[in-house]
């Protein structure tokens, strides 16, 4: 198996029997602000750290590459049902500064049949970090 990556147990890559490769990749961060007022009427804008990044990933699912898509899309939704937190890792380097919570699963671009057959489609993930994970463990320290 060829991994390009890794989060909660799901591997995305090459297989003998199927394929999942990462179709695009996308990750971003800001950064949390608040206004304060001055003294002198003003407002100041003071930065109070990174805001909590976010992680998108897409991948191409259907019966062509090995897989079934609407099992792939039911799957994803338990997972993100259950609320896990887990580092996501890119090759074999962790991504991100904190672990990754599954926000949002989205499948769509579907090729279907008269019967109502999903025969392919593009599974779309949403991650954010999680805060409170990363606060725990701060707290320990």
């Amino acid at each position: 198996m060829t991994v390009q990556a890794e989060w909660n147990k799901e591997k995305f890559g090459r297989t003998a029997n199927a394929l999942r490769n990462l179709e695009s990749f996308e990750i971003s961060c800001g950064i949390e602000t608040e206004e304060k007022a001055a003294t002198n009427g003003v407002k100041k804008t003071v930065v109070k750290g990174l805001a909590a990044e976010e992680l998108k990933i897409s991948f191409k699912a259907g019966f062509p590459v090995g897989t079934d898509p609407r099992q792939e899309f039911e799957d994803f939704k338990k997972i993100a049902d259950k609320g896990k937190s887990e580092n996501f890792y890119l090759g074999s380097k962790n991504v991100g500064v904190g672990e990754f919570m599954l926000d949002q699963v989205e499948l769509s671009d579907v090729q279907h049949g008269n019967t109502g057959r999903f025969y392919s489609g593009k599974i779309s993930l949403s991650f954010s970090q999680d805060v409170n994970v990363k606060s725990k463990k701060e707290a320990k320290k």
